[in-house]
């Protein structure tokens, strides 16, 4: 079973829109298999609208249903290869390496950066 980890612009766009329908399609279409990596969740809360209760609530919402992954050994020392070969920003190279190290295609808005990297795979939503 293929496995998606979230991008952290596609859970901002869905925080933008407040899209029920979106969201919806999303957990049915992508049921038990989209992950988000503890690297957006920090992305996520840093935000100030995230600093409002019910913003923070609607984010909780949001990711409790997903499959939270940590970043371990394998995963931080290629993210530092990433950043350092492709200049891309450190939480970018990090989703990929998480992407990569897991297996897992990236759900994201954001194909200029993430195209830089090799052997990717990305879903690009609009």
């Amino acid at each position: 079973m293929s496995k998606y980890l979230l991008d952290t612009s596609t859970i901002i766009e869905a925080l933008r829109l407040h899209n029920l329908e979106a969201e919806r399609f999303l957990h049915e279409k992508y049921a038990g298999k989209l992950c988000i990596s503890v690297i957006s969740v920090a992305e996520l809360f840093s935000g100030q609208s995230a600093q409002d209760q019910e913003v923070a609530r609607y984010l909780k919402y949001l990711i409790s249903g997903l499959e939270l992954i940590g970043l371990d050994l394998e995963a931080a020392t290629l993210a530092g290869q990433l950043r350092c070969n492709f200049k891309i920003s450190m939480p970018d190279a990090i989703l990929a390496a998480t992407a990569l190290v897991g297996n897992l295609q990236l759900i994201t808005h954001n194909k200029k950066d993430f195209a830089k990297v090799p052997n990717l795979k990305m879903a690009l939503v609009k």
